[in-house]
């Protein structure tokens, strides 16, 4: 058995040789996108119109740490999960799971961040929200292509939530401290925009979460195909987690000055 098992991993290192070779030998790139939103203190783009953060930095490190080339291009978010779907790209980071993105999505184990996702209103304007059905009949604004959850989509999708799609977190923030609306975000990108913004103290967060703290991934697409690519999603979930047990993703969000896993 333990022979059996070193033959194994001996094939497996050796398709993964074999791919690095083919990568080096072909100059493959490997094609990942984001959402190009300022999504704080996840990434966001810098006065130099270039993007940069924890999860960017996480990229880089596993490139680095594989000895491959990621190659990373904002989106606008619907864009970003319409190349995964389609296979325009290889893959993606930053996205959390749900039932359809899994359909057309290999995620890694590993996640590379953790976020909250709660409601705001403008100060004065606040109500008792408790459960998802206190949105019935309501109207609510969101990002533009941001998953805010398997209960919310579904009251959205049966006509029991009307849902108000707007372009970016600055333009949520922005219309959320101007009228009595309800917004439905990711709690820190939110909170983060307004305060850049200076309009944190016109807004309050409703108490109680839309949905509990969830994961971010880095997702392959079920479309693309190239050579070697189970070995080497094999390969990265391995490297991913071994930068999580060693403290590199915590000490590159502690860079930044955030903190990687917020359930802690």
């Amino acid at each position: 058995m333990q022979d059996l098992k070193r033959a194994k991993s001996l094939f497996v290192f050796f398709l993964l040789i074999m791919f690095l070779s083919s990568v080096s030998a072909n100059a493959l790139t490997i094609k990942m996108a984001f959402m190009s939103t300022n999504a704080i203190p996840f990434k966001w783009k810098t006065e130099n119109n270039e993007y940069t953060g924890p999860i960017i930095d996480i990229m880089q490190e596993l490139g680095r740490r594989m000895g491959i080339e990621i190659a990373s291009n904002g989106f606008p978010p619907k864009r970003v999960l319409a190349h995964l779907k389609n296979g325009k790209v290889h893959g993606a980071f930053g996205l959390s799971r749900t039932a359809d993105r899994e359909k057309w999505g290999d995620y890694l184990n590993t996640p590379i961040g953790w976020f909250g996702t709660s409601l705001f209103m403008a100060r004065g304007e606040e109500f008792s929200f408790n459960k998802i059905e206190d949105l019935y009949g309501r109207t609510v604004y969101v990002v533009r292509g941001v998953s805010l959850g398997k209960a919310y989509h579904k009251a959205v999708k049966e006509g029991k939530i009307k849902e108000n799609p707007v372009s970016d977190y600055q333009a949520l923030v922005k219309i959320t401290s101007l009228r009595p609306i309800i917004a439905a975000s990711p709690t820190a990108p939110f909170l983060q925009n307004a305060e850049k913004m200076g309009l944190s103290k016109k807004i309050d967060k409703l108490p109680n979460p839309l949905r509990p703290v969830v994961s971010l991934h880095i997702v392959f697409s079920k479309k693309t195909v190239f050579p070697g690519k189970l070995e080497l999603v094999q390969k990265m979930n391995e490297v991913l987690n071994k930068m999580e047990k060693d403290g590199t993703i915590e000490k590159i969000y502690r860079k930044y000055g955030y903190v990687f896993d917020i359930r802690k």
